[in-house]
């Protein structure tokens, strides 16, 4: 399946400038160094990390361009194929918009699950059992992290 040129490069744009933005927001804050690291440290570390992904989704479109620009002149083979997806770019906007309105309500767990599953009716050729397994691995890693490690003020399940 081919895409625009804008739509393969999109994706790896978006998280380089935000990783960007994050480092750049992150240089408001002191540093300190990796012994004693201060508030602005770890935001700065995650921001590095999101630019070195968004290079590796850059080089990759980068490379299937090149790979799908051979055979450029031949006939598209799907007319009703959609350039760019924007139904799935919406769905993720509305499942985001919709965890961050539930998660208070009905606890980290479930609205994550209701996250992944909103996202799942947005994109084409889902696998559900791989769906429900990531979803279910999310969630358990996300209460670990954020609400056992982190101590956000978050239930799992239930009302915070």
């Amino acid at each position: 399946m081919t895409q625009s040129p804008l739509a393969a490069y999109l994706p790896g744009v978006t998280v380089v400038l935000l990783g960007a933005a994050i480092a750049a927001g992150s240089l408001n804050y002191p540093l300190g160094s990796v012994l004693r690291p201060g508030p602005g440290f770890f935001p700065l570390g995650l921001a590095c990390l999101l630019v070195l992904m968004g290079l590796g989704v850059l080089i990759e479109a980068s490379a299937e361009q090149r790979r799908d620009a051979a055979p450029a002149t031949a006939p598209r083979d799907d007319p009703d194929e959609d350039p760019f997806p924007w139904g799935a770019l919406l769905g993720t906007a509305i499942a985001i918009l919709i965890f961050a309105m539930t998660v208070e309500h009905i606890g980290f767990v479930p609205a994550t699950l209701i996250l992944f599953a909103i996202c799942a009716l947005c994109e084409r050729g889902r696998d559900w059992r791989r769906l429900a397994l990531a979803a279910l691995l999310i969630s358990a890693l996300g209460t670990a992290v954020f609400i056992w490690g982190l101590g956000l003020p978050l239930n799992a399940f239930g009302a915070s």
